[in-house]
């Protein structure tokens, strides 16, 4: 069977939309249509041609996140499908390494996406980097607040966007990992939820500090997405959602913060959810470390060993120097030391996104500890875990 590797383009787009359709089961609709050739227009698509008919496809979609303040180029991978009948021919396989040497040229630093199969994307250096808890409550169980100053507004997506994008790009959680929405993206996520509502808080200045994104279905009132810069701004915003409590028997909320807060609550009888998030990898491990933003006051040196059979340009041992927060990296030859750590490229990308610790991916054996130095290089790595929205 004849096959060929190349980068798709506008006149395949009906072989792409009927790919993605099958593979994933869905219908066929005006508005999904839209919403597929919006995320084409803005990513590259890479698809195997068996016989030239498209056998199967991936998206890249470049984008940027944000990582305590250090914005990183990232590759958000989707829409990887392939018709049944070429599955077990390894083109999904082909077509990661594909991606991987596409971001690699691209100088795209890092690789996000939400997985099908941890399994499978793990043989290729991802990683799960993010979780989420998903609260479900009955209208009872939902915590009642007093009235405040200011007031939430009701209002359409195109009013709410220019409030929401600068509370989104601000918001400290956003800053821990999350994906730089560009305006488009916005429009994107809007157009894929239709039946999603708005509500903006406006303090008493008429200033925005919050907004809520949410719909109801049948019994369930969703929350989607729920930012807020004040405690007045999540007091109010709560009060408001509890105000549709007549109409609905359950409320669900899924948040990117892996921390249970359901502490706070009146009720200890909710219903709480560790989902695990998006993956993510590493795609340029000098490039991503030369950025990073090391924690300063502890300055400490280590001899890096980066395990990486699907990118040879990661792999080997870098020596890492670490003074006042600014970091010095040089790839070092096999015969100068003894590494201080030992790790492959997934086990990496979660210690330093700061979703796993150094002792406790040791402890488990899923990192080879060669020396007692992990203390001093968690001394200098950001102590908060990752979040990404769920949105994204």
């Amino acid at each position: 069977m004849k096959t060929t590797m190349k980068r798709l383009d506008a006149s395949m787009e009906e072989a792409m939309y009927h790919l993605a359709v099958y593979a994933f089961n869905q219908k066929m609709t005006v508005e999904h249509r839209e919403e597929f050739v919006s995320l084409m227009d803005h990513s590259q698509v890479y698809g195997i041609l068996a016989e030239n008919e498209l056998a199967s496809q991936a998206f890249l979609t470049p984008l940027s996140m944000n990582f305590y303040g250090t914005k990183y180029a990232l590759g958000k991978i989707s829409e990887m499908s392939t018709f049944p009948e070429y599955r077990g021919e390894g083109f999904a396989d082909r077509l990661i390494m594909h991606l991987l040497a596409q971001m690699h040229q691209q100088k795209m630093t890092i690789a996000y996406l939400r997985p099908h199969s941890y399994h499978f994307y793990r043989e290729f250096g991802f990683e799960q980097a993010f979780e989420e808890i998903q609260y479900t409550m009955t209208p009872a169980e939902f915590p009642e607040y007093p009235k405040e100053a200011g007031r939430v507004k009701r209002i359409s997506f195109s009013a709410a966007l220019p409030l929401m994008k600068p509370l989104h790009a601000h918001h400290a959680a956003n800053h821990l990992g999350a994906v730089v929405r560009p305006e488009w993206w916005w429009y994107y996520l809007a157009n894929r939820n239709r039946v999603w509502d708005y509500a903006v808080y406006l303090n008493e200045a008429g200033q925005a500090e919050g907004y809520v994104i949410y719909s109801g279905s049948g019994p369930l009132f969703s929350v989607h997405e729920w930012l807020y810069e004040s405690p007045q701004a999540f007091r109010a915003l709560s009060r408001f959602i509890t105000s549709h409590r007549s109409s609905f028997e359950k409320f669900r909320y899924l948040s990117a913060d892996p921390q249970n807060h359901a502490y706070l609550l009146d009720e200890n009888s909710i219903d709480v959810r560790i989902l695990p998030g998006a993956m993510a990898r590493i795609v340029d491990f000098e490039t991503f470390i030369r950025k990073y933003p090391f924690r300063s006051g502890h300055d400490a040196s280590f001899l890096l060993e980066v395990i990486d059979p699907n990118a040879s340009w990661n792999a080997g041992l870098w020596q890492l120097e670490v003074e006042r927060g600014f970091p010095t990296l040089k790839r070092v030859r096999g015969t100068e030391g003894t590494p201080d750590f030992s790790a492959n490229i997934g086990r990496w990308t979660q210690i330093l996104l700061g979703f796993r610790k150094v002792s406790d991916i040791s402890g488990f054996g899923r990192m080879e500890l060669l020396t007692q130095k992990q203390l001093d290089l968690e001394a200098v790595l950001p102590r908060k875990a990752p979040q990404l929205l769920p949105l994204d």
